[in-house]
């Protein structure tokens, strides 16, 4: 396992409101316990690595309450570095360094392990999660972290509530993963710490198959996805959390109805979400910038392509089929039907050709049709990534499976959606500027089946 790089005197990060600090206490470099073979020593990115994945950390967060394990929170940490040495085994360019734009080196450097604390309970924070305390409990927004720790593609930070209560936050290369991906790395990573010393559990980890550019290679650089704006200025956008619950979905697809103009079956959970943004959000954009809105869906393309991949392929393999929206009020099953045209004649006409021969052609295309629909709308554009239905409540590191998990808003005038706790509902982070957030959170109609920055609720745990 690797070894300690630093140790800090607790610095402290400015808290929200002056109402809680965290103060880093601890910050080492975690090795695999094997070295990586010579054969496997660059990994180059795929076309899709380039093009879907910025040069930033993605984040995921998994919530674990107190009292769910007789284990003492070193000891927790301590099985978290040492099943993660053994992660990093298999996922070896995690453990690597960015080399240049198109390769990382597997030189087996490590991944930064980051130990923080809060001088406050959990349930203090679970009141009313902010994208502001969010952004504390990443790693990536410390600068003596960032400066530690350049060119790492894997940032861990392990930050634990006064009540012992523990925030676990995975900050991967975007170049390196997709959420699929995140979340098999996880799996994996919990695996091994639940089963030390426990080969026929061990034997049953399915190594990861780190696609690269055998997907489709990246012959030469095309331009950045002109749509994306990473780090909004919050002077001028908020973030809020929206939670739809199960039975506010269950009314929202009885007004969508049973099928569409298409013919296709009821819409789901995720489906209605964005069809209610996509309609709240263009009546509110419209008082501010007049004109079409541009719209895209995240859409996994693992079982999509030809031939399809397994859950194990590791990589961005996602694309954004794009449409536009005229300006003007449409009905709810208007805009599903819109949306749901919009990913089928994506899947049917251009999916399968996300291949090694035929990829760098449709992926030109598709900036091309992206480039022309942007110039259009103008700055109306939305964004949406769903992360419901990927398995992260079952997440469990030997303490039990997450109380909450969450995401950290990052990107302007996107929304990510995850599961409720109870797997029923969804949970949608939104970024907008702030005239179109103030709109949207007094339209009627989006408050008769979302609720605002509501408590997290997490049962009868000890916080």
């Amino acid at each position: 396992m690797g070894s300690p790089s630093s140790v800090r005197g607790e610095p402290k990060i400015a808290a929200p409101a002056g109402e809680m600090e965290i103060s880093i206490t601890a910050a080492q470099v975690i090795r695999p316990r094997y070295p990586t073979p010579s054969h496997l020593r660059n990994f180059e990115f795929s076309l899709l690595d380039r093009q879907n994945a910025p040069w930033l950390y993605s984040n995921f967060l998994l919530i674990y309450a107190a009292n769910t394990s007789s284990l003492s929170i070193a000891e927790k940490v301590r099985s978290l570095k040492e099943s993660l040495s053994d992660t990093l085994v298999l996922y070896y360019p995690l453990a690597g360094k960015i080399k240049d734009i198109a390769t990382v080196e597997c030189n087996d450097d490590g991944a930064a392990f980051i130990e923080a604390r809060v001088d406050t309970p959990l349930s203090y924070f679970l009141r009313k999660p902010t994208a502001d305390f969010l952004h504390r409990l990443m790693p990536f927004n410390d600068a003596n972290t960032m400066r530690e720790f350049a060119n790492f593609t894997l940032l861990i930070q392990v930050t634990v509530f006064h009540c012992g209560g523990l925030a676990l936050a995975s900050c991967p290369s975007h170049r390196l993963m997709d959420a699929s991906s995140m979340c098999t790395f996880l799996r994996t990573w919990a695996k091994l710490t639940t089963s030390p010393c426990n080969n026929s559990i061990r034997n049953t980890v399915t190594p990861p198959h780190f696609l690269g550019p055998s997907i489709i290679p990246a012959i030469k650089d095309l331009p950045d996805r002109p749509f994306v704006h990473y780090h909004p200025d919050y002077e001028k956008f908020s973030s809020r959390r929206f939670i739809f619950s199960g039975s506010n979905l269950m009314s929202l697809k009885e007004k969508c109805g049973s099928t569409d103009s298409l013919g296709h079956k009821r819409p789901t959970r995720v489906e209605v979400v964005q069809a209610l943004i996509v309609k709240c959000a263009i009546r509110a954009t419209s008082l501010l910038h007049p004109g079409p809105s541009f719209v895209f869906q995240t859409l996994n393309l693992r079982n999509r392509i030809n031939p399809p991949v397994g859950a194990d392929a590791v990589g961005n393999l996602i694309w954004t089929p794009s449409l536009l929206f005229e300006e003007g009020e449409m009905e709810l099953n208007q805009i599903l039907a819109t949306l749901r045209r919009g990913l089928k004649t994506f899947c049917d006409k251009k999916s399968g050709r996300f291949n090694p021969k035929e990829g760098f052609g449709v992926v030109s295309e598709e900036l091309k049709e992206k480039q022309e629909l942007l110039g259009r709308a103008g700055p109306n554009f939305y964004g949406f990534s769903s992360l419901c239905r990927f398995p992260f409540y079952e997440i469990d590191f030997g303490w039990s499976r997450p109380a909450w998990i969450t995401n950290v808003p990052i990107f302007e005038n996107m929304c990510f959606m995850v599961d409720s706790r109870t797997g029923d509902g969804i949970e949608a982070w939104m970024t907008m500027e702030k005239e179109v957030m103030a709109s949207l959170e007094s339209d009627e109609e989006f408050l008769a089946y979302a609720s605002i920055d509501t408590p997290v609720d997490i049962g009868h745990s000890r916080l």
